[in-house]
C-alpha cells in the first residue's frame, strides 16, 4: 500500500479493508442481492486501497447474500479483477457454496480463485501466491 492510502472503506453493501498481511478483505452485508452498482463500488474501493498493485483478495459474503449473473460475469472479468492477484471465497452456507462453485467453473475468473470453508486456510493460500509473486518480481528485477 502506498503511503497515505486508505486501509478501510465502508460502502453501501459492505466493507473493503487492507489486512496487515497484505490481503484485501472484501466483506458484504447480510441478506443482500448484489447488483452491478455494488460490485463496481467494491472494485473501486479495492483500487483505492491497492493503488497500482494487484493484491490477494479474501471475499466473505454475508449471510444469505447472493449475486446475479451480471455481477458474477463482471467479477470474473479483467476489469473486475484489475487489482486482484487471486481471490479466495469463504462460504457460509450450502447455497453460497453452490453459487461460488458455479462462479469458478462457469464464469472462469481471470485470476486464480478458490473456495474455502476456513479463513486461515484461505489466507494461507493467498499468502503463498503473494510470496510467489514477490519472489518472481524480485528475480525479474535482478
Amino acid at each position: 500500500m502506498n503511503s497515505g492510502q486508505t486501509s478501510e472503506i465502508k460502502i453501501r453493501s459492505g466493507t473493503v479493508s487492507l489486512l496487515p498481511n497484505g490481503i484485501i478483505l472484501a466483506q458484504t452485508g447480510d441478506n443482500l442481492i448484489l447488483e452491478m452498482g455494488d460490485v463496481r463500488e467494491f472494485t473501486e474501493a479495492m483500487a483505492t486501497i491497492a493503488g497500482d498493485q494487484k493484491l490477494p483478495v479474501l471475499t466473505i459474503p454475508g449471510i444469505n447474500t447472493t449475486a446475479g449473473p451480471d455481477v458474477r460475469e463482471y467479477s470474473s472479468s479483467e476489469e473486475g479483477c484489475r487489482n486482484v492477484l487471486a481471490r479466495a471465497i469463504i462460504t457460509g452456507s450450502f447455497a453460497q457454496e453452490l453459487l461460488a462453485n458455479f462462479f469458478i467453473r462457469f464464469n472462469k475468473p481471470v485470476v486464480p480463485t478458490r473456495l474455502f470453508h476456513n479463513r486461515a486456510q484461505a489466507e494461507k493460500w493467498l499468502l503463498e501466491l503473494l510470496a510467489v509473486k514477490k519472489k518472481g518480481v524480485m528475480e525479474y528485477e535482478q
